[in-house]
């Protein structure tokens, strides 16, 4: 709901700029594009092997400061800078559910990081896990940019890191049946299916809900067009296939649950 709002004030935006050239209105916006597919795509990228080993590779924990040069915090500044440098707009009105759920999770941590025995690691995962996407979630509201390729790279991506997995996993168990997907659930080898996700099945079935629910709700919007809607529901098709694979009954109840409304 945030983004079609967002998307709305951004045509309007664009509307009423005026710009005095067509030519000019041209390359801004294949720039704008071009910005909105890298970001979209640089997300789930962030996330997924071996980008998301970054933290254990540089040792954070320890060197804080290292903080900086991780992929996700850079992408947030990224993010910012297109927000400052590229034609901003006015950030939507956030529904109070969403922006009372924020204030909950940032008090949520600031209190684990007190109760922590590490603070210090603890106040890193702060700023890993809620601060950064915050900001990077901030900054992509702000920023000018057309909500369809942000979306459309963002779900193309994530379902091209997951067939990674995906092909792992029938080359390891075949054509599974409930039992191997049980077992697989549960096994943890080097290089294996859940490697190329989050390391975590329930983890990893949590974010494909993202893509999912997007992919679903995309392809079923009328004004798409009939080759739009294949793409996008192709896209919830290869998601839906992963969380079979996961074998997260909640992650699976809550996918057909969107599936059924």
């Amino acid at each position: 709901a945030v983004v079609r709002r967002g998307h709305a004030a951004y045509r309007c935006h664009h509307r009423d700029r005026g710009l005095a050239a067509a030519g000019d209105h041209v390359d801004v916006g294949r720039v704008e594009v071009g910005v909105a597919v890298a970001l979209g795509a640089a997300i789930p990228l962030t996330g997924f092997p071996p980008l998301n080993n970054a933290a254990e590779v540089l040792d954070v924990s320890s060197h804080p400061s290292r903080l900086v040069v991780l992929p996700t915090v850079l992408l947030a500044l990224v993010a910012i800078a297109c927000a400052l440098m590229l034609m901003r707009r006015p950030l939507v009105p956030f529904p109070g559910a969403l922006v009372a759920g924020g204030v909950l999770l940032f008090i949520g941590g600031g209190v684990s990081v007190i109760g922590s025995g590490d603070p210090t690691d603890s106040a890193v995962q702060l700023v890993i896990a809620i601060s950064v996407p915050c900001l990077l979630f901030l900054a992509l509201m702000a920023a000018s940019l057309p909500a369809a390729p942000l979306c459309g790279a963002f779900v193309v991506m994530s379902c091209l890191l997951m067939l990674r997995g995906d092909l792992v996993f029938f080359e390891t168990w075949g054509i599974p049946t409930a039992g191997d997907l049980f077992t697989a659930k549960f096994s943890n080898a080097p290089y294996d299916f859940h490697y190329y996700g989050l390391g975590n099945p329930d983890h990893t079935a949590g974010f494909l809900l993202l893509p999912y629910t997007l992919s679903l709700f995309w392809g079923l919007a009328p004004e798409l067009s009939p080759r739009g809607r294949m793409m996008t529901l192709s896209g919830a098709a290869i998601c839906f296939l992963s969380l079979l694979l996961l074998y997260s009954r909640s992650a699976l109840a809550v996918a057909l649950w969107f599936l059924g409304h």
